[in-house]
């Protein structure tokens, strides 16, 4: 039972690990999304503008 313990709780951190860098990468998208969705609006702006 304790070796079985001992498996599960490193697996348990490495996926909780992996989950954390998954919804970080998410977040991080998303940011990077809105970013390009600025760049474009200004960039459409500035076209208009000349």
């Amino acid at each position: 039972m304790f070796s079985i313990k001992m498996w599960i709780s490193p697996s348990l951190k490495s996926i909780s690990a992996i989950e954390h860098i998954r919804i970080h990468s998410l977040k991080r998208e998303k940011s990077l999304k809105q970013f390009n969705e600025i760049i474009t609006i200004f960039r459409t702006n500035i076209l208009l503008a000349k």
